[in-house]
């Protein structure tokens, strides 16, 4: 259930339910959605409503954008479990973080690519 509306397609590693993994995505996909509404309410040239809502956006834009970046090149060696390009895997750690890279569910491709770089 729910695996692929994280575009992913069919992950889940074994003991890891469909449920689980769509319930962990959402708390990244949650943060991005938090980060362009402060954008928006920002450029509509809003004060803050409180500073606690400025601290929270400021944690968020640092966990969403830098250490989700910061976990691309530990996905990257891991790909070779996942069968799923470069590019794919970057793309999608940046978004989801180890939530993706953590929950894929090892493909025939995956042995496929593991062949070709030895």
């Amino acid at each position: 259930m729910g695996s692929s509306a994280a575009g992913s397609g069919g992950e889940g590693r074994p003991g890891v339910t469909g449920t689980k993994v769509l319930a962990l995505r959402t708390v990244p996909l949650l943060g991005w959605v938090g980060l362009l509404a402060g954008l928006v309410y920002v450029r509509g040239r809003k004060p803050w409503p409180h500073p606690a809502v400025r601290v929270a956006w400021w944690i968020d834009a640092v966990l969403s954008v830098g250490v989700h970046t910061l976990q691309i090149p530990v996905a990257l060696r891991h790909r070779h479990d996942t069968g799923h390009s470069r590019s794919r895997t970057a793309l999608m750690t940046f978004v989801f973080g180890l939530t993706w890279w953590k929950t894929v569910k090892p493909t025939a491709a995956a042995t496929a690519i593991t062949e070709e770089d030895r």
